[in-house]
């Protein structure tokens, strides 16, 4: 089950029973939970990332030019 999940990226964001189907293991979502648990996996609410603007680039790559002789 952990090598399925760290093999598949989208199976990060999967439920317990999107996993339990996808890797023929049928167990019950408390037992998913636990052996992961086990594993050191936690769940946690994945939230999108943020945009930026065409603004907020432009003045990011300014900002890199400014600093590029830094190292």
């Amino acid at each position: 089950l952990v090598d399925f999940i760290k093999s598949h990226n989208w199976a990060r964001t999967a439920t317990y029973a999107e996993l339990s189907a996808e890797t023929g293991l049928y167990a019950s979502d408390s037992i998913i939970g636990r052996l992961l648990k086990k594993e050191g996996f936690r769940r946690y609410i994945a939230y999108p990332k943020l945009w930026l603007t065409q603004r907020q680039r432009q003045e990011r790559l300014a900002f890199a030019h400014r600093v590029s002789s830094w190292t």
